[in-house]
């Protein structure tokens, strides 16, 4: 084999690996993905009685959204550079080309986004009630109605 197809052979490596460690990071649970972008720094929530906290579902959507096409990206690019090996330009004027793959990136994205976006908007379509424990480290609780009329009732006493 010649040094120039092991290069070759190395680089497409090192992209793909790259684009699947990125699409293995971004497919973990997405529930727990949700609950760390809706919170990203310091939070109030309200709890109810049963100690549950609801997740604003245009909040839930937009943060699903944002995960969804993340995964969709690294799987263009690590689709990109497997089929990439199997082309070549050749002789094509290459104005016409870049014409062709800005047109061919533009209906990838927008196609990307009609389909990602219904199947958020068809699979996040409620509110979310999660329990409190599973967002404590990120955000701080209001005292629940009971524990208010609880603490009144505490000062009062004595």
């Amino acid at each position: 084999m010649e040094k120039v197809t092991v290069i070759y052979i190395i680089a497409i490596s090192l992209q793909l690996a790259g684009a699947v460690i990125l699409i293995i990071n971004y497919c973990r649970n997405t529930h727990n993905q949700i609950i760390d972008r809706y919170f990203p720094g310091s939070n109030l929530v309200e709890r109810d009685n049963k100690d549950n906290i609801v997740l604003e579902k245009e909040r839930v959507q937009e943060v699903v959204r944002e995960i969804f096409m993340n995964r969709c990206a690294f799987f263009y690019i690590g689709a990109g550079y497997i089929v990439g090996i199997y082309g070549e330009a050749g002789k094509t004027n290459k104005c016409i080309i870049s014409i062709l793959v800005i047109i061919g990136s533009f209906l990838l994205i927008v196609l990307g986004e009609i389909i990602l976006n219904g199947i958020v908007k068809k699979r996040y379509k409620e509110d979310m009630e999660i329990p409190y424990n599973s967002v404590a480290s990120k955000a701080d609780a209001l005292p629940t109605e009971k524990e208010m009329d609880e603490i009144v009732e505490d000062v009062f006493k004595n």
